[in-house]
């Protein structure tokens, strides 16, 4: 058994001398202007047990005690400090060590908080400073002390400094009644009031918009309270005055006006969160409104929007909006010193309100993120802690032990644990959490004596014991914990009802031996993730976050690419067992469960298996093995993105067809062929968007884009989307007719043919599922032209068909953007022929084909993600035409030796990071050289010599591709629109309601279809995300303009500018990332964040130096004009097509420019002085193919001058295919 941890108090001090209304022991003379709802109990009458028991001792035995006095001081006695914050630790350790203390009672630990405090105390100078600069640098009173948000000047962390010594010596001070401390705080208390705001403002005394120093708001107030002194309270009042000067943080006011951290200073989370528990010990001091309900608000906003999981907080140490809650360790997540900022501020709000909210906050935070920052034997903390890798303890050298910050703040989190588990009210006792306790308070003037005993966290049953020597009345309140379903309270033989998420007051005269009995259930749930985990799922386990962790699943080696099998208990098959090896408490439980292991999957291993789950706290704690929180969804394709979930406005100008005129019905038994073809009909050439909500939608007959009224050249401008991938179904009837034959099939959908003009063509969020004994069926038969996506798509097989997605049906097809598909099943995945216009796919499934998992004949296609899980050939290329680029590809066969090839070539091919299995080998090359890849994995392949001009390895860059960052779209509720601020689409200029609308705070900004005018400016700024134009038009002679703002990157989608004046421009640090867009010349690059491209049609695009272009499908048409500049930044583009004279892509300066796969249609006479490509001094690499139907193509090829020397790849020399030529790859490095 583990030995109690008694929180107890040095017995010269009064039970009442600690100011119960103050999370450090303040020995407090001035009562508080409002009485706190619940009160911690004295810390000498509680013992705590069981794992939080082990911790706390461990802790204080193997850190507090063997910390090295001198480092702690050096700074003090040595200045100036090793580094601009070395002094906050003497502080932070005086708190935590008097915490513990008051616990352990150990005479060593005693006489070392005596000696560290007299000790600092030492150092202080006459004026009261006590920090650990030179007299020179001191609090910001030198020229140039204000922070400019880059540079760390010297002073910006001395009021911060002063801060900590404060906490500590006031604790120290109530622990001891030593008079010489509270006189040292005094002086300290005095020199800031002297300083500020007489001779400076204190806002330039520290970093992050001056939230540094004012967060010394917290101790200035318990000075006032320890010595009455009504200076320190004034002082306390100009620091929250002084948050409102210019270029302050706003804490107060912004809170209250905005009710969202993202409004506050620079949303440095330790610093903001500091000052918040600042405000609410100035609430409880004046009683002033205001300071609670801002307090409240901010936590409202974190817990709701900025929230882990397992109760941290914090990205790279800022709050970020709703949704950023990235997992790994580069992004710096969960800082510890967030953790121990958030526990008080909880704590505080816990005292003042009493409610439950913040009770089961403090458990998430402490049984998740605390314990599992913590290493198990005690000895220090995590800085930060990932929910996937390895945890990064930090290793301490003997004596030090990690100092650090967050290695200073932890244990003052810990230390505060006793006092909240239990608390008195002014009826009795109350109940927060349910570790292992036992309380000794007085209550209704009688001695009493509360003891539970439980195995918690392990599980959720226990007793609780009433020892008293008479019968008293009074309330006892239990916590009715949110995560269980079924609770049970038993008094005696009686059950008393009870509900999850309240207190349970249970009021009754108690006798001696009175037993509560209490019954929280838990069984394993899953949770799914949105924003930064869409498409994945994570376990809990009560309060308890579970965790995949190596050392109890052998031959997993990336737990990030596990999925669950299910989301229900039956598919899962939760079952429990007790930790065999290494553990944190006896009864600490492992859960079984099913699921997938994908990269097994990949390497032809069984996927398939019961995989272990282990608390968070413990995972990756003991011998740096790697885990993971947050898995895979059940269904979700490898490598895919996360799967939309797209609900609209109801006023957002979307056709829903399950509406009135055309009610589809989506229950899976009505046909609603006729309803969804009508809607169709209605909206030729449109750009409207036809919507699905989710449900099965039953078809009967091939779903037709309308030909409209022109002889059908309205195939276009049509956009059919369902609500979400997996719920929007449109299923073809069991054995309908028309539908049976193979020899002669049909589709589905169809949505046009040939020429050209099929622009804007979109499907997106749904299932197709070709039903059963309709062997004759292709899925969809799919065209578009310059601009036009197929997104969020599943085609399903219900038996056999010849083809899942056919994009080779008709000539003239493309460019478009093929992403995040997957084909199950049929004869082919996706078939792909002629020789026009190019097509671009990535992030691919192909599974269970029967005899291609990919098919091209003809086209040039440029293919990355692409899975395949397949006993036929994963990809052909074949013949004609044919140019593929293949790229970051997983293909998946039958057994080795008893398959072909993975991929089949007779065409031109490139391919790069392809892993294959179960083939006879990689790449079977029947073109060029015909050497062929025999080993299972390609790092890079052309199927035909690469060309240089000079001297250069013959490889591609091969650039560190950046991902197109996603943005959720979020609730309509999160929706504004330009018309609620008396804006119209109908011609009229709308400048000032949309700027209106991306000021309101919301983050989806949209246009409702029609055709919108904008003729000045609208910054983009604020907390807005995402612009949508609803696939409407938007014209004027103004611009979009992304600024700087709240929002982490800003995605601008689906608007249709052409033949129009208004502009987009990026003029931003943050990432923007541009979709669906026609923009024809208006588009302008002048920020420093990088800029996405997707689907995008546009004249022209120039980037510079220290700027980033990541482009998928890439349509440029300037005419006479260099399309594309890359003045000495970093280009990737993959897909690219372009028309018309001019030069296609010039880099120069140093750029770097990587093309992987296109089409280049010359379709007019190039002149001489017009190379294809340009190449001065920089590194390029390129795979493309070239046709030229109506004129002369391109003389030049490549120029490219090095060292000013001029070379050039003429036309001739490329690799003639038919009428028209391929560049398999030519490479260019300075």
């Amino acid at each position: 058994m583990l030995g109690p941890v008694v929180v107890s108090v040095l017995l010269t001090v009064s039970i009442n001398s600690w100011d119960r209304s103050s999370s450090i022991p303040v020995r407090a003379t001035v009562d508080p202007a409002v009485s706190d709802r619940t009160s911690p109990i004295v810390p000498s009458e509680v013992e705590v047990s069981g794992l939080l028991g082990e911790r706390i001792r461990a802790h204080a035995s193997n850190r507090i005690l063997h910390i090295d006095e001198d480092v702690l001081l050096a700074g003090f006695r040595s200045r100036p400090g090793s580094h601009p914050w070395i002094g906050e630790h003497v502080g932070k350790w005086l708190h935590a060590a008097s915490l513990l203390w008051l616990g352990s009672q150990d005479p060593a630990l005693r006489e070392k908080i005596t000696r560290v405090a007299k000790g600092l105390i030492a150092t202080q100078d006459q004026d009261g400073y006590l920090g650990t600069y030179v007299p020179e640098k001191r609090l910001g009173l030198y020229p140039g002390a204000a922070w400019d948000g880059k540079s760390w000047h010297d002073s910006d962390w001395d009021v911060w400094v002063h801060k900590y010594c404060l906490i500590g010596l006031l604790s120290y001070y109530g622990i001891s009644g030593d008079e010489e401390a509270l006189a040292a705080c005094r002086r300290v208390g005095d020199l800031l009031v002297s300083t500020f705001p007489k001779k400076r403002s204190i806002l330039i005394a520290g970093t992050h918009a001056g939230m540094a120093p004012t967060s010394v708001l917290e101790p200035i107030v318990l000075l006032y309270r320890a010595t009455g002194e009504k200076r320190y309270l004034d002082f306390a009042l100009h620091i929250v005055d002084s948050w409102d000067q210019a270029d302050g943080p706003k804490i107060l006011s912004a809170m209250l006006r905005e009710k969202t951290v993202l409004a506050v200073g620079n949303r440095k989370a330790y610093e903001m969160l500091s000052n918040y528990v600042g405000l609410c010990e100035l609430y409880r001091a004046t009683g002033k409104a205001e300071f609670l309900q801002a307090a409240q608000y901010a936590w409202e906003d974190v817990n709701a929007k900025r929230l882990y999981i397992t109760g941290g907080s914090s990205a790279g140490e800022h709050f970020h909006p709703e949704g950023h809650l990235p997992n790994d360790a580069e992004a710096n997540v969960q800082e510890m010193c967030v953790t121990t900022s958030w526990i008080q501020f909880c704590w505080q709000l816990l005292r003042l309100t009493g409610e439950e909210k913040y009770a089961a906050a403090l458990e998430q935070a402490l049984f998740n993120q605390t314990l599992g920052a913590q290493k198990p034997d005690g000895s220090g903390f995590g800085y930060y802690t990932p929910l996937e890798g390895r945890k990064p303890f930090r290793p301490g050298s003997p004596g030090r032990r990690g100092m650090d910050c967050c290695n200073s703040s932890g244990p003052r989190a810990l230390g505060l644990a006793p006092t909240f588990l239990g608390v008195v009210d002014e009826e009795g006792f109350q109940i927060n959490t349910f570790a292992p306790a036992r309380w000794r308070v007085t209550l209704g003037g009688v001695p009493v004596t509360i003891t539970l005993k439980s195995r918690f966290p392990s599980d959720g049953a226990g007793t609780i014991e009433i020892d008293l020597q008479h019968e008293v009345e009074f309330r006892l309140a239990v916590r009715i914990p949110r995560w269980t379903q079924t609770p049970r309270i038993t008094v005696g033989q009686e059950d008393i009802p009870c509900k999850p998420g309240t207190y349970l007051a249970i009021r009754r005269t108690w006798r001696q031996g009175d037993v509560v009995r209490f019954s929280f259930p838990f069984a394993p749930k899953v949770h799914i993730g949105s924003g930064s985990n869409e498409g994945r799922v994570a376990v809990t386990a009560g309060p308890l976050v579970l965790a995949l962790d190596q050392a109890d699943n052998p031959g997993i080696d990336v737990p990030q690419r596990v999925a669950l099998e299910g989301l229900t208990p039956a598919e899962l098959a939760f079952e429990s067992r007790p930790v065999q090896g290494k553990r944190s408490w006896p009864d600490e439980l492992l859960w079984a469960c099913n699921v997938q292991d994908l990269a097994a999957a990949e390497q032809g291993k069984d996927a398939k298996r019961r995989a272990l789950l282990r608390p968070f706290l413990d995972a990756g704690s003991w011998d740096s093995t790697r885990y993971a929180v947050w898995l895979l969804a059940p269904r979700t394709a490898a490598g895919s993105a996360a799967v939309e979930n797209m609900v609209f406005p109801a006023d957002a100008g979307v056709v829903d067809v399950s509406r009135p005129p055309y009610e589809a019905k989506g229950d899976g038994a009505t046909d609603a062929t006729a309803a969804i073809q009508r809607a169709l009909d209605d909206h030729p050439n449109s750009n409207r968007i036809l919507y699905l909500p989710n449900g099965t939608y039953l078809i009967s007959d091939t779903l037709r884009w309308p030909a409209g009224s022109h002889g059908g050249m309205e195939h276009k401008r049509v956009i059919l989307q369902g609500q979400s991938r997996d719920g929007t179904v449109i299923r073809l009837k069991d054995s309908s007719d028309g539908f049976g034959d193979a020899n002669e099939p049909k589709a589905m959908v169809w949505t046009g043919k040939a020429p050209a003009q099929r622009f804007r063509n979109g499907i997106r969020t749904l299932t197709f599922h070709t039903g059963n004994d309709n062997p004759g069926t292709i899925g969809v038969q799919y065209i578009a032209n310059n601009q036009g996506s197929l997104r969020q798509v599943k085609i399903v097989c219900g038996g056999t068909g010849p083809i899942g997605l056919d994009l080779g049906y008709t000539n003239e097809q493309g460019p478009c953007l093929i992403q995040d598909v997957e084909i199950e099943g049929f004869d082919v995945g996706i078939s792909m022929r002629h020789t026009v216009d190019s097509i671009t796919l990535e992030r691919i499934a192909v599974r269970n084909q029967r005899t291609v998992g990919v098919l091209n004949a003809g086209q040039c296609v440029s293919l990355r993600g692409l899975e395949s899980f397949n006993t036929v050939p994963a990809v052909k290329n074949e013949g004609g035409f044919s140019v593929m680029t293949l790229l970051d590809s997983r293909l998946l066969g039958p057994k080795r030796d008893s398959g072909g090839p993975a991929v089949e070539n007779s065409g031109v091919l490139f391919a790069r990071n392809v892993e294959t299995s179960g083939y006879q080998m990689a790449v079977c090359n029947d073109a060029g050289d015909r050497i062929s890849s025999l080993q299972p994995r390609v790092e890079e392949f052309t199927s035909h010599p690469a060309s240089t001009l000079f001297e250069t390895p013959k490889k591609s860059l091969n650039l560190a591709i950046k991902e197109t960052p996603r943005v959720s779209f979020g609730a309509p509720a999160d929706w504004v629109s330009p018309t609620e601020f008396g804006g119209t689409a109908d011609g009229k200029d709308c400048t000032e309601a949309v700027q209106k609308a991306v000021d309101s705070g919301r983050r989806t900004l949209y246009f409702p279809y029609g055709s919108w005018r904008i003729d000045g400016t609208v910054e983009i700024r604020g907390a807005i995300q995402t612009v949508t134009g609803l696939e409407g038009r938007l014209g004027g002679s103004g611009k979009l303009k992304v600024v700087d703002g709240a929002a982490p990157v800003v995605g601008i989608e689906r608007i249709d500018l052409t033949y129009q004046r208004l502009r987009i421009e990026h003029a931003s640090w943050r990432p923007v990332a541009i979709s669906g867009v026609v923009c024809g010349d208006g588009l302008e690059y002048t920020g420093t964040g990088p800029l996405f491209l997707e689907d995008v049609c546009v004249g022209t695009v120039r980037l510079g130096k220290g700027q980033e272009v990541w482009a998928r499908q890439l349509n440029c048409e300037a005419q006479d004009r260099t399309k594309i500049v890359n003045d000495g930044g970093m280009l990737w583009i993959q897909g690219i097509k372009t028309e018309k004279r001019g030069t296609i892509c010039q880099t120069l300066n140093g750029g770097q420019t990587e093309i992987v796969g296109g089409f280049i249609y010359s379709n007019q006479s190039i002149p001489a002085d017009q190379p294809m490509f340009i190449v001065q001094d920089s590194a390029f690499s390129v795979t493309v193919g070239e046709s030229n139907f109506s004129g002369k193509p391109y003389p030049i090829i490549i120029q490219e001058t090095r060292a000013g020397t001029q070379r050039e790849l003429l036309h001739e020399q490329a690799l003639r295919r038919g009428g028209a030529s391929a560049l398999p790859l030519f490479v260019a490095r300075p």
